[in-house]
């Protein structure tokens, strides 16, 4: 179109290290864990009669320790006390290229009656 400027295509500017995102997201941390924590049951969930699996996202940070924990899935009565135990779990520090980094994952958290 005659007056238009032409588009320029540019690079973009690199990001300083000290401000990427440093976050990796895995479905494996099997043998990462340092400390677990089971879940209290709901006695309205054992009353119930109700078992299941929550299935819960979370960040681990770089220092091993759940961060923002969302239910994924599962039944209501259980999800509450899931989320609790999660927070205090703990975790092996993951490395990439000799670095900590913050990791996202799913955790599960099985109730079953005995």
């Amino acid at each position: 179109m005659p007056g238009t400027p032409a588009l320029q295509r540019t690079s973009p500017a690199p990001v300083p290290t000290s401000q990427r995102k440093s976050r990796f997201r895995t479905e494996s941390i099997q043998g990462m864990i340092l400390h677990k924590v089971a879940p209290n049951y709901p006695e309205v969930a054992r009353q119930r009669g109700v078992q299941g699996t929550v299935v819960i996202a979370v960040t681990i940070a770089k220092d091993g320790t759940v961060r923002d924990p969302r239910v994924i899935s599962g039944d209501p009565l259980l999800n509450k006390a899931a989320t609790e135990a999660v927070r205090k779990w703990r975790y092996r520090p993951y490395i990439l290229k000799g670095e900590p980094v913050e990791v996202e994952t799913t955790l599960e958290v099985h109730f079953t009656l005995n």
